[in-house]
């Protein structure tokens, strides 16, 4: 150890610490994924090794954006042989990426410092769900949802989704049928921030004799204080040679005007369900997953408007 002496005129006495320490400091809380809400009074906790030095004080700060700022805000401070905690009034602004850092510091000058491992948030009480904004549906609908999925295919799915209180968001996607398709990752399973996956279907084995199967694919979206929403939708698998084109409501693997007939025979002349040729997702290339008056503009349009073939997407994922 070295002891350092210092001369203070005003006093006229003499001053010694030790010198050295302290040695560590790390912050317990919050650390990351905690919600303050605002007036609430919280608890700043830390883990400081002082050595010897029982004049190390304990400063606090706040970063509002995820540390990015140089931590501006100072909240206060604590000599450390008094406890490893600081009551703090929770204040404005809100932010979902707040991080605390703290200073260790003896009166030689000697730090250690800390800051949140992750953002917490800041925000008022309550937390409200997420929102979803769509059914589960292909990435890129002009390409790859004009069909049903053959067995096998790999595509992209996504879900849209927000949440009201702008928390951050994530999303488990899971396909629970044991036979099922799985993920990127070869899991059945799967969690991710982004609001997308590869989904890659099943191939044509014992379980899949028919030509299609209906697969299940289950996603549930997470703020990060627990809030959560969830959809399902069940694409249609089928044989390569399967005719499976979204707007052939009558089967004819073309869309014509055979189809519009098709479904104005089953909307208007009281036609079964049953003229429509499977699945009977086909007849719907308006896309609101229910078979109307709409699906036959959508046909017309696209026959005899020159509407282009991206305006026909079929309900391959029924929502809930």
């Amino acid at each position: 150890w070295v002891i350092t002496v210092d001369w203070t005129e005003e006093y006229h006495k003499y001053v010694a610490y030790f010198t050295g320490g302290p040695y560590s400091a790390q912050v317990d809380t919050p650390n990351g994924y905690e919600n303050w809400n605002v007036g609430e009074q919280r608890d700043i906790v830390w883990d400081v090794s002082i050595g010897a030095d029982s004049t190390t004080t304990v400063y606090i700060y706040l970063d509002r954006n995820g540390g990015n700022d140089g931590y501006p805000e100072y909240l206060g401070a604590r000599l450390a042989k008094l406890g490893n905690s600081f009551t703090w009034t929770v204040t404005t602004p809100y932010s979902t990426h707040c991080r605390v850092k703290v200073v260790a510091e003896d009166v030689a000058g000697n730090s250690a410092w800390d800051v949140s491992n992750k953002d917490f948030i800041i925000s008022d009480s309550g937390n409200n769900n997420p929102v979803i904004d769509s059914h589960i549906q292909c990435k890129y609908p002009q390409e790859e949802c004009l069909n049903c999925i053959q067995y096998g295919e790999e595509i992209t799915i996504e879900i849209l989704a927000h949440d009201p209180d702008g928390d951050s968001i994530f999303y488990e996607w899971w396909c629970p049928i044991p036979f099922g398709g799985h993920f990127s990752n070869g899991q059945k399973t799967m969690t991710t921030a982004q609001n997308y996956v590869t989904y890659i279907a099943p191939t044509k084995g014992k379980d899949e004799q028919k030509q299609y199967f209906r697969d299940l694919i289950h996603v549930t979206v997470i703020d990060v204080r627990g809030g959560q929403n969830w959809a399902e939708g069940d694409p249609e698998l089928h044989d390569p040679g399967y005719t499976c084109i979204c707007g052939d409501a009558n089967g004819s693997g073309v869309i014509e005007l055979g189809d519009i007939i098709t479904l104005q025979n089953y909307l208007f002349l009281g036609y079964p369900a049953s003229t429509i040729a499977s699945p009977i997702e086909r007849a719907d290339p308006n896309n609101n997953c229910k078979i109307d008056l709409g699906d036959i503009v959508t046909l017309l349009n696209y026959l005899f408007k020159g509407y282009p073939i991206e305006t026909i997407e079929c309900c391959w994922f029924p929502p809930e």
